[in-house]
């Protein structure tokens, strides 16, 4: 994902925030990711925010802080349903279902991705009207 970043021209900054592990601004239709990296205890926690933060990207998501609740909650919404596509596609899912992974943390270990993603990606699926 770090060289999409590149090649997309997004901006990658490593910061310490005690407020937040991550964030994604878009300044003069550019985009830059900022990670404290220090808060990051495992590869696959990494690969979430990256592809959330992505997400945020990719749908045009970004906010100000003050922004109201509701808008803030469909910008979260809209950056979690990218990065559940990008690492957990349907199908993929699926597939890994029917072969008897059906635990979650048997999902996040094949996806490498937290067991809260995994969760996030059963809940999205669930909502687009996919069944397992």
């Amino acid at each position: 994902m770090y060289d999409e970043m590149v090649f997309k021209g997004i901006l990658f900054f490593n910061f310490k925030n005690q407020a937040q592990r991550a964030a994604t601004i878009q300044m003069h239709q550019r985009y830059a990711i900022f990670i404290d990296a220090e808060s990051i205890a495992t590869t696959a926690e990494e690969a979430c925010i990256i592809a959330h933060e992505l997400g945020h990207c990719e749908t045009g998501t970004t906010h100000a802080v003050y922004s109201p609740l509701d808008l803030v909650t469909k910008h979260e919404y809209a950056a979690n349903k990218q990065a559940v596509h990008r690492l957990i596609p349907y199908d993929d899912m699926l597939n890994a279902i029917r072969s008897g992974c059906t635990e979650v943390w048997q999902l996040a270990d094949r996806f490498n991705v937290t067991e809260d993603f995994v969760r996030l990606a059963d809940y999205i699926y669930r909502c687009e009207g996919f069944k397992f």
